[in-house]
Order: C-alpha cells, then sequence, then structure tokens
C-alpha cells in the first residue's frame, strides 16, 4: 500500500472517530443539570472526550518523538538541501519554540480569574495557560509573515521574469 494512501485513510480515519466522539458528547445528555448547582451542564460523555484528548496527545507525542529519531538518524552532520543548512535549521527552531516557552511562562501572569463564579489562583496553571496562548499566538503570527512574505518574494520574482 502506498504511504500517501495509507496517511490519508488514518487521516480521515481520525476525523471520523473525532466526529463520531464529539457527536455523541452533544447529542446524548448534553443538557442534564450539574447536581451540586443546576444552572450548569453536566454532559454525560465529557469523559470520553476528556480521553479521546489524552490518547490523541500521547500518540502524538509518539510519532513526534518517532519523527524526530528518524530524520535525526537519516541526517549527515552537514546535511546542507538546496544550499539551506537543515540541521541547523531544525535545532534553531526548536530551541527558540523552546525559548518563547519558557519567557512566555516565566512571564505569564498569575492574578487570580473567576471562573464558574469562582476565583482560581493556581499560579502554575495561569502562568500555564498564559504559556500556551502566548506562545501559539506569537507561532501563528510569525507563520502568517512567512506567508505574506513567501507570497510577496513569488509575485516580485514573477514580475521580473515578465519584463
Amino acid at each position: 500500500m502506498n504511504i500517501n494512501r495509507l496517511s490519508k485513510r488514518l487521516h480521515y480515519g481520525v476525523i471520523a472517530i473525532i466526529a463520531i466522539v464529539f457527536g455523541a458528547f452533544y447529542l446524548i445528555g448534553f443538557n442534564l443539570p450539574f447536581l451540586e448547582d443546576p444552572t450548569f451542564n453536566a454532559p454525560l460523555m465529557t469523559d470520553a472526550v476528556i480521553w479521546l484528548m489524552v490518547l490523541l496527545l500521547v500518540v502524538l507525542l509518539c510519532l513526534v518523538a518517532w519523527s524526530y529519531l528518524m530524520s535525526h538518524k537519516k541526517r549527515k552532520k552537514n546535511d546542507s538541501q538546496h544550499h539551506i543548512p537543515a540541521r541547523k535549521l531544525s535545532r534553531g527552531i526548536g530551541f527558540m519554540t523552546l525559548i518563547l516557552l519558557v519567557l512566555s511562562f516565566v512571564f505569564g501572569s498569575t492574578s487570580a480569574i473567576k471562573v464558574n463564579n469562582e476565583m482560581y489562583d493556581s499560579s502554575f496553571w495561569l502562568k500555564t495557560s498564559d504559556m500556551l496562548i502566548f506562545t501559539s499566538l506569537v507561532l501563528m503570527f510569525i507563520a502568517a509573515t512567512a506567508i505574506v512574505f513567501s507570497v510577496m518574494k513569488n509575485r516580485y520574482k514573477s514580475k521580473k521574469r515578465t519584463i
């Protein structure tokens, strides 16, 4: 079987499983009142959604580790593709992402927030959520900037060729 075909089937399978679990979450017992406070919902399938996310996270982390090991094993010392130092670039991106995660955790806010009419003040989890939110926003900004830069560069090259 072709690796692309296998990848596509796995992708569709994961999407189907996610759609089934979230469909069950919203369609089976979603509007059940919470026993301690009836103004809140206590959906029946919450555990299924949480376990699905944990399973997907574990599988993702295993795949990332395997992919890193395989790419590290295949690369040579002075790996260069099209005059681009791929190994140095890969390590630099990983190192900068790690620095961004650490800095956003260190400078994350610890001020309490109100959740479900109660003050939440766990400084570790507040800093962790700030770290993940800030890091993902910065990485999305970098990705969008890279896309715009690439489009502009390609347009400039195509105009230069036609002249």
